[in-house]
């Protein structure tokens, strides 16, 4: 009797064990495919997550890209921009260079004139005194041509009147003196010589 409860008993034990483990499998099993489920579901999202990144990533690249492009680009006009401002700056500096060397040639230039200025009026200075004295001379030339012109000119008359008399003797009388030409005077002889 006791065997029988107890076999009865185990029976039970196992029965209700069994139905226990069918339970469980159907638990597992479901908890199986929602785990399955929510990893395919993980899955896709990281898929999705990824492409997104890949995406990102090359969207970043591209811009890295363009960035660097741009800045080789913008390196190349300030590198150009610099040399020409060199090429200006030494144009430049020899501009001013040849500036200062013409205006310093041209100070030179005026220290020459003025000093030539000042010698000609030191000239014209020292020419008035001579100027004073050739217009003396020539004045006291003047009067001595002057003078010998008269002189002659009355010698030239005394001769004229001799000849006269000459070629006419019965209009005056004759005497010792008479065929005797008057000499002219030295000043007359000088003047004379001059005009032959």
């Amino acid at each position: 009797m006791g065997i029988q409860i107890s076999f009865s008993g185990l029976m039970v034990v196992l029965l209700v064990g069994a139905v226990s483990a069918c339970t469980t499998t159907n638990d597992v099993e479901r908890l199986d495919h929602t785990v399955t489920r929510k990893l395919d579901a993980l899955t896709a999202t990281m898929k999705e997550e990824l492409r997104d990144l890949k995406s990102i990533q090359r969207a970043q690249d591209k811009r890295q890209e363009d960035l660097t492009k741009s800045v080789d680009a913008l390196k190349t006009v300030i590198y150009a921009n610099v040399e020409t401002m060199g090429r200006s700056y030494e144009s430049l500096d020899r501009s001013t260079k040849r500036l200062a060397e013409s205006l310093k040639t041209d100070h030179e230039l005026q220290q020459h004139l003025l000093t030539d200025h000042q010698s000609f009026e030191t000239t014209v200075g020292g020419l008035t005194p001579l100027a004073t004295s050739l217009d003396q001379q020539v004045q006291r030339l003047t009067d001595i041509l002057r003078e010998s012109y008269k002189t002659e000119l009355l010698g030239l008359r005394e001769r004229l009147r001799i000849l006269e008399g000459m070629a006419n003797p019965t209009s005056q009388p004759r005497n010792d003196s008479s065929g005797i030409p008057v000499a002219p005077s030295d000043a007359g002889r000088k003047s004379q010589a001059k005009r032959d």
